[in-house]
């Protein structure tokens, strides 16, 4: 009975709780997550009974509004796919540039102006404003999903971002914005503007300082974060203090309570703080870029502050409920966008947990009871401040752990419980810096001698927080990170753009076959090795072709090999030879390989070398290496790119050779392997980069759909997998 009128007394407290869970429930419903959706419904509306009369009805009524608004979405986004792979020319806007030249069009023509399209253009100088009308001409193409294991999702987040579709440009050229609506011209010339400030206010911070603090400056106070694969992204990730590179709560509410003090220091009244804050951080929020997860901290902000202009008692939870109920009816994907998720479940956490870690935390600030506080001096007044800003902190920073361990866990496989310790003089270090950024700005503006010697403290400070976030990611049992592919036996053929190949084989120390381009490897091979916490000593090179070698120079300065072996023959190839190089700089000189040569890998598995191609061929698809991966009782040919002269070669020496698997690497324009002598091979599968035709009792892999294979060796047998089932 205590605990249902403990319940009745927070459903009071909170009326808006149930509508944001309501809220959730439907557009979870609209993706057809039932069980989850239905569970989060059946606590709405426990809490909406228990709570005021009305409250039900509105929950019930936001439930259904928020499930007619995804819906709409979605049959928004299916209705696009009909048109997919067609030619398209119209009239489109620019509505955002990304960092990297990534440009997002909105449809003019459109009955549905949300639906926007990612271009690429083909000359690789597309528009260079937001806001820019084109008539553009070209070919649209699905969105392109992740193929490989730990690859970025790119289509997923494309989705929730409202983009459909791909646009391969040919042509465009500049028109008017006689065409576009008022609302729309104002939009984009603010994120225009938004943008403009962002780039000027980075140079100003960029300026005079050391070459790590111009990349932190930025990325602290504009969110302007190094590549992913930059060592001080490892060091910020690995420590837990990833949070600071991400402009949201965190930033807004701190620059919203610098400038609440300024007022108020000033003598400013409540309303004059409160507005003043709020102003700030919406400005903050455009300068940064004006990315959601500033909006939205910036709306939660306006949120709190305005209920104490209103005089009405603040309930954090009620405020947070409040807030993504404004955000997620803005945009009904934003619930799935994995900022939006973190920055709301740490709110929860510290809104239901501050309580119990003040408690937990209580003897940093104890005090004698027996001594009066008119008796104490002022430097213990000082120190008593000092401890309770550090039980505070200590406090919030726990529960930010609590909160936001299971979705790292969910989505990063890390954990970093070192944060704690990381993140409290590293905040204080972060206010320091947006104080000292806001006056370089300002100051810059009339006086520049001074601004650049404040940036120059700020390049200081940044460049002492930076070497504590290093001690921290190298303090042993900091971090925790799953590393499956460190144990077991899997035998991986990724599946990568044109026309590259490589494949992982965890046996012995780990052996990498091929590495792909130098973009592909970054993006669809680096990131499984580096997240899965694959061993590598070994590197197989089977021919001098960028798009199988191009990574080398990458894998060689990060992982330690201990042997690499290449194909016989000297090449003209550009990349083949940068590929050496980069080996014979790491100590390694590679070891040619020719037809026959077996090399041990284990126990019960053994690479061995079936066909080295010639050795004066013209090109390089004829000099390809023909690998036998003998493991237990299964064979695997890796045939890569050669052709129909090494086949015949391969049945002339080899005319009883047989394998289980093939794996094939040809080039979309070359010709298939001839049926005759893929059934003299007899193999139980082929894994393929594209269809092709097919044989009796003979299964395919097709790698650009069903993405990359993998084979795991269980004691009972063996386990394939696909990122996605063939449909």
């Amino acid at each position: 009975m205590r605990g249902v009128n403990g319940l009745k007394r927070f459903a009071l407290k909170v009326p808006l709780l149930p509508v944001s869970l309501a809220l959730a429930s439907a557009i979870l419903f609209a993706e057809k997550h039932v069980l989850l959706s239905t569970a989060i419904a059946a606590s709405a509306f426990v809490l909406g009974a228990m709570s005021r009369r009305h409250v039900l009805l509105v929950t019930l009524f936001v439930a259904w509004l928020g499930l007619g608004i995804h819906r709409a979405k979605l049959l928004e986004r299916d209705a696009f796919a009909e048109g997919l792979g067609q030619w398209w020319r119209g009239e489109v806007q620019v509505v955002d540039i990304g960092r990297y030249g990534q440009v997002t069009l909105r449809l003019l023509e459109s009955e549905t102006p949300s639906v926007r399209w990612r271009a690429y253009f083909e000359d690789g100088a597309g528009p260079r404003h937001i806001g820019d009308c084109l008539y553009v001409h070209g070919a649209v193409h699905p969105l392109k999903p992740a193929l490989n294991p730990a690859e970025f999702d790119q289509e997923s987040w494309l989705r929730r971002q409202g983009v459909v579709a791909e646009l391969r440009v040919v042509h465009y050229e500049y028109r008017g914005d006689a065409r576009v609506s008022m609302y729309w011209r104002a939009r984009t010339q603010l994120k225009d503007w938004a943008l403009r400030a962002r780039a000027k206010v980075a140079g100003i911070l960029s300026d005079g300082v050391s070459e790590d603090a111009a990349v932190i400056l930025p990325a602290m106070v504009l969110g302007q974060k190094p590549a992913h694969d930059d060592p001080m992204s490892k060091h910020f990730r690995l420590s837990g203090a990833m949070h600071v590179f991400a402009v949201s709560g965190l930033h807004v509410m701190m620059v919203g309570s610098l400038v609440a003090l300024l007022l108020r220091f000033v003598g400013g009244g409540p309303r004059v703080w409160v507005l003043g804050a709020i102003g700030a951080m919406f400005a903050y929020a455009m300068v940064t870029g004006m990315r959601p997860p500033a909006m939205r901290a910036a709306c939660m902000g306006a949120v709190l502050l305005l209920g104490i202009l209103v005089n009405r008692r603040v309930v954090l939870m009620n405020s947070i409920a409040a807030s993504a109920l404004c955000i997620v009816l803005s945009d009904t994907h934003a619930l799935f966008q994995v900022g939006f998720q973190l920055s709301f479940i740490v709110l929860v956490a510290i809104a239901l947990c501050s309580e119990w870690t003040q408690r937990a935390f209580a003897w940093v600030s104890y005090h004698d009871p027996f001594m009066p506080y008119r008796l104490m001096g002022p430097r213990q007044h000082l120190g008593l401040r000092l401890r309770r800003g550090l039980q505070g902190t200590l406090s919030i920073s726990a529960c930010a752990l609590i909160g936001a361990t299971p979705l790292s866990l969910h989505y990063f496989q890390l954990a970093t419980p070192v944060s704690m310790l990381t993140s409290i003089p590293l905040v204080l270090m972060l206010y320091f810096l947006l104080a000292n950024a806001m006056a370089t700005v300002l100051l810059g503006l009339f006086w520049p001698v001074l601004a650049t010697q404040l940036n120059s403290l700020s390049g200081a400070v940044a460049d002492c927080g930076y070497a504590w976030v290093r001690q921290m990611a190298e303090l042993p049992a900091g971090h925790w990170s799953a590393k499956p592919w460190q144990r077991g036996e899997r035998l991986v053929v990724y599946a990568l753009p044109y026309d590259g190949a490589a494949a992982y084989w965890s046996l012995g120390g780990g052996c990498l076959i091929d590495t792909g381009s130098s973009y592909s490897y970054r993006r669809c091979v680096r990131p499984s090795l580096v997240s899965y916490g694959a061993p590598i000593d070994s590197l197989i090179l089977t021919h001098a072709d960028s798009q199988h070698c191009g990574g080398v120079a990458e894998l060689a300065t990060e992982w330690r090999l201990k042997q690499a072996a290449t194909p016989e023959g000297h090449f003209r190839s550009k990349s083949y030879h940068h590929a050496l190089s980069s080996l014979t700089d790491q100590g390694l000189d590679p070891v040619a390989l020719h037809p026959g040569q077996v090399l041990p890998v284990g126990p019960d598995a053994s690479v061995e070398v079936i066909d080295a191609g010639s050795a004066d061929a013209a090109i390089a698809d004829d000099a390809c290496l023909v690998l036998m991966l003998r493991w237990r009782e299964l064979r695997v040919l890796v045939l890569g790119d050669s052709g129909f002269r090494a086949h015949q070669r391969i049945l002339k020496r080899y005319p009883k050779l047989r394998a289980d698997v093939l794996v094939l690497g040809k080039h979309r324009r070359d010709p298939e392997p001839s049926a005759s002598w893929l059934r003299s091979m007899e193999p139980k599968l082929i894994v393929t980069p594209q269809a092709m035709e097919s044989l009796e009792g003979v299964s395919q892999h097709i790698l650009s759909k069903q993405g990359a294979w993998m084979l795991h060796a269980l004691e009972s047998g063996w386990e394939m997998g696909a990122l996605h089932t063939d449909e």
